[in-house]
């Protein structure tokens, strides 16, 4: 849907993407309050941003990207397929139940 601007340049466009072009591999970062209570966390967190000392707006912005990447990090090695283990575990409660 295009309209044509009347008086202003800006005007809607809305453009329709098959799902073949969308790039599903990107992601938001989400922070998720367990993650914070990992006994790693805080360890992790504090060793980057102890790093060097600055005041440098571009500095703040590189550690709080590395921290991010940490935290992503920390979060795949924890989490990574939990649903699948929950499943297992489940699978193994109801075979000792039946025992």
């Amino acid at each position: 849907m295009v309209r044509v601007p009347a008086s202003s340049d800006h005007f809607p466009l809305s453009i329709d993407l098959k799902r073949d072009y969308v790039n599903n591999t990107l992601r938001a970062f989400k922070f998720f309050n367990c993650i914070a209570d990992h006994p790693e966390f805080i360890y992790r967190v504090w060793g980057i941003w102890n790093g060097r000392k600055t005041n440098d707006m571009k500095e703040v912005w590189q550690k709080l990207k590395q921290v991010k990447n940490e935290i992503k990090h920390l979060n795949n090695i924890e989490f990574r397929r939990i649903a699948n283990r929950v499943k297992d575990m489940r699978n193994k409660l109801q075979q000792v139940k039946e025992i």
